[in-house]
C-alpha cells in the first residue's frame, strides 16, 4: 500500500510551520494519526527548525523529524508530511517521486498545500514581474500557487478586504484552479489536509530555470549574556531598512530572520521569528515584524543538554554582510 505525500509549501515566513503544529494538535483526535515530518531547510537552519516544530505538545505518533538539504526521503509505514523551505518549488518534488521507481513504489503525491504571506504576495509577484535580473531565475512565489491543490492565504487579519480580493482573483486565474482557504495564523480544518486521490503526474510545466543564486543565508552564535530588547531592535532594523554599519540595508533585503536562543541561567528556550518583505506596512504592524519570545510549547534546555544560540537571516546578498550583521548582533550585549 501507497503511502500518502503531501508537500508543505510556501515562501519564507508565510506561516508553514504555524500550519503544520495546528495540524499536529489537531491529528491527536484523529484515529489514524501516524505522522512523520521530513523537514527540508537551509543548512544554516539546521535545528533550529527540529525546535520550532511541535513535538511534545500533542500525543501524536511522530517518529522522527529529518532534516536534510537535498531532499533524500525515507520509506516509512505511515503518512508523511513533507515541509519545503520557503525558497522550493514542489514541482521538481513532485517529479522527483514520479520518476523514481523507488518512491513511486512507496508514495503518492495527494496534494500540494502552499501557504501566501497576504502581506507581502502581490508584491512579489509584481517586483519578479517588473525585474529584468529577476526574469532569467525561478519565480518560487510563483511556481508555489501555480502548483497548488490548495492554498491557504494567511495573515488575512493584517490586510485589507481590497487586498485579499486581489490575491483571491489572481488565484483564481491560474489555470491549476486551487482550493482557496483565507485565515490568520495558519489556522484551517484537519479535514482539508487528508489523503486526497493520486495526483498521476504534476499538472502544470515544471520551471526549468536555475534559483536565484543572490538569495543567500548565514548562521550567527549568539552568546547567553545577549540583551533582549537591544537584539530584537537591530534584528528590527534589518527588516525595516536603515544604516547597519557602514551599509545602508534597504527594505526587503532581508527576508527572514529566525533563531533560538538562550538568556542567562533561564532553562527556557526562546525563540526569535521575523519576516521581511518589499511592502510597507502600518506601522503598528512593522513594530513587531521582529518578535523574540519563549517557546510557545514551554520547551526547556534539558539538564546536560547543550546550550546554544543560533540566529539564521535569509535574504538578497546577505553572505557579503557576514561581519556586519555578526558585529551587530554581538554588539546587543
Amino acid at each position: 500500500m501507497k503511502i500518502p505525500l503531501t508537500i508543505l509549501t510556501g515562501y519564507l515566513g508565510a506561516g508553514k510551520t504555524t500550519l503544520l503544529n495546528n495540524l499536529l494538535i489537531q491529528l491527536k483526535t484523529y484515529p489514524s494519526n501516524r505522522v512523520a515530518i521530513i523537514e527540508n531547510e537551509f543548512a544554516s537552519a539546521f535545528g533550529i527548525e527540529n525546535e520550532l516544530i511541535d513535538r511534545d505538545h500533542v500525543q501524536v505518533a511522530l517518529e522522527e523529524v529529518y532534516e536534510f538539504g537535498f531532499g533524500q526521503m525515507y520509506q516509512l509505514d505511515h503518512t508523511i508530511l513533507s515541509e519545503t523551505t520557503g525558497l522550493a518549488d514542489p514541482g521538481p518534488v513532485m517529479e522527483l517521486i514520479y520518476n523514481s521507481p523507488y518512491l513511486s513504489d512507496s508514495f503518492f503525491v495527494d496534494k500540494v498545500v502552499t501557504v501566501v504571506d497576504s502581506l507581502h504576495f502581490l508584491k512579489r509577484i509584481e517586483n519578479f514581474n517588473s525585474n529584468n535580473i529577476s526574469k532569467d531565475f525561478k519565480n518560487e512565489v510563483f511556481e508555489q500557487v501555480n502548483h497548488a491543490d490548495i492554498v491557504v492565504i494567511n495573515k488575512t487579519d493584517l490586510v485589507s478586504q481590497e487586498t485579499l480580493q486581489s490575491i483571491t482573483l489572481f488565484l483564481k486565474s491560474l489555470p491549476s484552479t486551487p482550493k482557496i482557504l483565507p485565515t490568520s495564523f495558519s489556522h484551517i480544518p484537519l479535514s482539508d489536509m487528508l489523503p486526497a486521490p493520486c495526483k498521476s503526474s504534476p499538472t502544470q510545466p515544471i520551471s526549468k530555470r536555475l534559483h536565484d543564486p543572490h538569495i543567500t543565508s548565514i548562521s550567527i552564535n549568539v552568546t547567553s549574556n545577549i540583551n533582549i530588547h537591544r537584539l530584537q531592535n537591530f534584528l528590527q532594523l534589518l527588516i525595516k531598512g536603515g544604516d547597519i554599519g557602514s551599509v545602508k540595508l534597504e527594505r526587503g533585503r532581508i527576508t527572514r530572520i529566525k533563531g533560538v536562543l538562550v538568556f542567562g541561567t533561564n532553562y527556557m528556550k526562546y525563540i526569535v521569528q521575523g519576516v521581511g518583505g518589499p511592502s510597507k506596512i502600518d506601522p503598528q504592524t512593522e513594530k513587531n515584524c521582529v518578535k523574540i519570545a519563549p517557546h510557545e510549547f514551554g520547551k526547556t534546555w534539558e539538564q546536560g543538554e547543550e546550550r546554544w544560540g543560533r540566529i539564521t537571516i535569509i535574504g538578497r546578498d546577505v553572505a557579503e554582510l557576514m561581519s556586519i550583521l555578526e558585529d551587530g548582533v554581538n554588539d546587543c550585549v
